[in-house]
């Protein structure tokens, strides 16, 4: 398991004075990127990038769906990666994090797989120089994330698996996805919570490891299985971030 300091990313959720602060020892995942209206002023998003640390690019994920039929809304998909591409080219990114999309009940699993990696297939042909990570949020089942990945068979092309999603929006043990999906993995998100909620709570919570109920020593130890994995750390707070790092860590 890679757990020297400079294989650990924080997110750019916290606020800039302490993620700086952090940047002397880790790297950072920047989220701005992931933003519409940072993309449509690129150069300027790009330019006020200012860290000297290793960094992960987060995508655009919001309106997109790369499994879409709609040739339309595949092409603002395509441009709005695209875009998201070319800002972690310009930063020297080591990665560039991007959603899966799918969306239950609006999605089907048939099918679902194969669009997705011809989606990916075609985006690679002249996006291939940044390792790309595709990342599960309300994605149900891991079995199809695998499927894309085989499909593709891209040397800079891996899977993203964050823990929490996987713990409050799928029935599937997040152990579970680990396991599945390990030789695919190239990133993982590590944050807490209280595992599926009702639709009147926020599932999500973004905690601090080990303030939830994801299982984390039976997780890390499917991790550990890897020693070429990164991580970003996804939490809101210092201390979140301080007491996550010191849970992977041990």
């Amino acid at each position: 398991m890679n757990t020297d300091m400079q294989g650990i990313f924080i997110s750019e959720l916290l606020e800039p004075g302490e993620l700086r602060a952090f940047s002397k020892t880790c790297g950072i995942e920047l989220i701005r990127f992931s933003i519409a209206d940072e993309l449509d002023r690129l150069a300027d998003a790009i330019s006020k990038v200012d860290y000297t640390c290793p960094l992960v690019v987060h995508g655009p994920f919001l309106d997109l769906n790369p499994a879409t039929w709609d040739s339309e809304v595949r092409q603002v998909t395509m441009l709005r990666f695209h875009q998201a591409w070319s800002g972690a080219r310009a930063l020297g990114a080591v990665k560039l994090v991007l959603h899966t999309g799918f969306m239950p009940r609006a999605n089907t699993i048939e099918g679902w797989a194969p669009r997705v990696a011809d989606f990916f297939g075609e985006f690679l042909q002249c996006h291939d120089d940044v390792p790309i990570a595709l990342e599960n949020v309300l994605d149900p089942l891991w079995e199809p994330m695998l499927e894309v990945w085989q499909r593709v068979r891209h040397p800079n092309f891996g899977l993203c698996l964050d823990v929490g999603h996987a713990h409050c929006y799928s029935s599937q043990p997040a152990t579970a996805w680990a396991e599945g999906l390990l030789p695919a993995l190239t990133h993982i998100h590590l944050h807490d919570n209280h595992g599926p909620r009702p639709l009147s709570a926020i599932a999500d919570e973004h905690l601090a490891l080990g303030d939830g109920t994801l299982p984390l020593m039976p997780l890390l130890a499917v991790l550990r299985q890897r020693d070429d994995l990164t991580y970003t750390i996804e939490c809101a707070s210092r201390d979140g971030v301080l007491r996550s790092i010191e849970a992977l860590m041990a």
